[in-house]
């Protein structure tokens, strides 16, 4: 819908006394025809509605006295940043303000989409903040794509950079000013397009073309954004670790120094194994030296334990060692399918992990509690109580915590949760027809609330688990053993030794 201007109006039609009466609709109307060529009898109704109604020429004059806002609407573009030079944005009456200018903003919206560029994102996106909820998120959802399609294209320029200056430019082209203004103008609702974008450019400090100088550029760079304050302070330290050298990007450029360190290193390993020539061996240390989380395997099963952690990882190693200029396409080791539970708290809680960014992405993870506080994710029962008829043994052998969740997928089930430390052992009961999810994290809440996410340092392989789960099937066995085995990069794969799980 066109805007009709009511300072033209009253300049052109000085016999209209506002707010308007009855009797002064044909007037108005005939003001209208000649003052807007070609308004519509549906617009002139609307318009002489609000123009007699006092708020709403409250808000004409609001629009009107904003000279980027007023342009907007006459020029139908977005073609510079909206300015609130009357900070109508903290008026009493702004909810009601963004009713009022929303039929004719959104038309804009909707007729320019395909003419966002890098050069008006952020224009696009200051206007969105005048919409109401919905059209706001509308408008967002649609930008954040246009975000995410520009991503996607520049991580496969990434992929065949050859030199860190090349990536380091490419990086530039993305990450321009315009574009950090335009996230920086996000909502609440959309903070989660930012976490992503955070996690995939941290991501980089893995490519083989990284450096400590494009890290650095990097971290500055993402400081920028108007993270929560716990973002900030990890993008942050991870700067200040690349220029202490704490973070290692540079692996494949050894220099002469550090390559006589190396061999001086080789010799001292080697003088050691000579050594262990005239070392009389003592049997009950090397008894002691074997006790591992495997020691309740048979030989034939740490056999085939070794088999399918050779064969995943490998899998695993397929996707991260393509070669740059390989057409192989990138994916990753599964994906992500979403589903609606027919059990009620699991999907509640499934709902709330999934859009819940309070927690900061890491690359970094504290030390798993070997002695964690709290044993379960509250407002669930507890997993080491739950009756069964089938033993489960659980083997954590990631550096991470897991949570681990079983219920039966029926509407009113409970859901028993178990957090399990990194390098030990859990063990409970199952049933066949019931459903197991692992959860990966670090720093376990010390009392947290029913909805927030259960563990306070976390990665993409969180959110990645949450929609992967195993199905108990028809196992005829009594006890199943199962090992959460690390693949590499904080990324774990279920290894069942028992085939008594079908994932799902």
């Amino acid at each position: 819908m066109k805007y009709l201007r009511l300072s033209t109006l009253k300049k052109e039609h000085p016999n209209l006394h506002f707010p308007l009466s009855e009797d002064q609709r044909w007037a108005f109307s005939e003001g209208c025809n000649k003052s807007f060529p070609g308004v519509s009898e549906q617009e002139k109704a609307a318009f002489f509605d609000w123009y007699s109604d006092p708020k709403k020429l409250i808000f004409a004059s609001w629009t009107e006295e904003n000279r980027s806002l007023d342009k907007t609407l006459q020029q139908r573009d977005f073609t510079e940043l909206f300015n609130d030079t009357s900070r109508v944005r903290e008026h009493a009456l702004f909810e009601e303000y963004k009713g009022f200018i929303e039929p004719f903003l959104y038309s804009v919206f909707t007729e320019k989409f395909n003419a966002v560029s890098d050069r008006n994102i952020h224009f696009f996106m200051s206007y969105s903040v005048l919409l109401p909820a919905y059209q706001q998120n509308l408008v967002q959802d649609s930008l954040s794509e246009w975000i995410f399609r520009q991503k996607d294209e520049l991580s496969r320029t990434l992929k065949k950079v050859k030199k860190d200056t090349e990536l380091h430019r490419q990086t530039e082209k993305f990450l321009t000013d315009n574009l950090i203004a335009a996230l920086n103008l996000l909502n609440v609702n959309h903070y989660r397009v930012k976490t992503q974008l955070l996690e995939f450019f941290m991501s980089l400090a893995y490519h083989p073309k990284s450096s400590s100088r494009f890290l650095i550029y990097l971290s500055g760079k993402l400081l920028q954004v108007n993270f929560t304050e716990e973002h900030k302070r990890q993008l942050s330290q991870f700067g200040t670790d690349v220029r202490k050298g704490k973070v290692v990007v540079e692996s494949k450029r050894i220099s002469w120094l550090r390559l006589s360190v190396i061999i001086l290193l080789l010799l001292v390993c080697a003088g050691g194994i000579v050594s262990l020539f005239f070392i009389e061996a003592n049997p009950e240390e090397d008894q002691m030296q074997e006790q591992t989380a495997y020691m309740s395997f048979s030989k034939e099963e740490r056999a085939k334990l070794d088999s399918l952690i050779t064969e995943a990882k490998s899998e695993y190693q397929m996707t991260e060692d393509v070669p740059l200029d390989s057409d192989m396409p990138f994916v990753g080791v599964d994906l992500t399918q979403k589903r609606s539970w027919e059990n009620q708290l699991f999907q509640t809680l499934v709902q709330h992990w999934g859009n819940n960014d309070s927690v900061p992405f890491t690359k970094f993870f504290s030390k798993s509690d070997q002695n964690p506080r709290v044993k379960t994710y509250t407002g669930t029962k507890n997993l080491d109580q739950k009756k069964g008829q089938i033993g489960v043994e659980f083997h954590n052998e990631t550096d991470l915590s897991v949570l681990v969740l079983v219920f039966q997928n029926s509407k009113n089930e409970p859901v028993y949760t178990k957090y399990i430390p990194s390098k030990t052992l859990g063990e409970w009961k199952i049933n066949n027809g019931e459903y197991l999810v692992v959860l990966p994290g670090g720093k376990i809440p010390s009392n947290p609330k029913f909805g927030n996410l259960p563990f306070k340092e976390l990665d993409q392989h969180f959110y990645e688990n949450l929609g992967v789960s195993y199905f108990a099937d028809e196992f005829k066995g009594n006890r199943m053993k199962l090992v959460w085995e690390n693949l590499g990069n904080n990324n774990s794969y279920l290894v069942d030794l028992s085939n008594a799980l079908t994932k799902v």
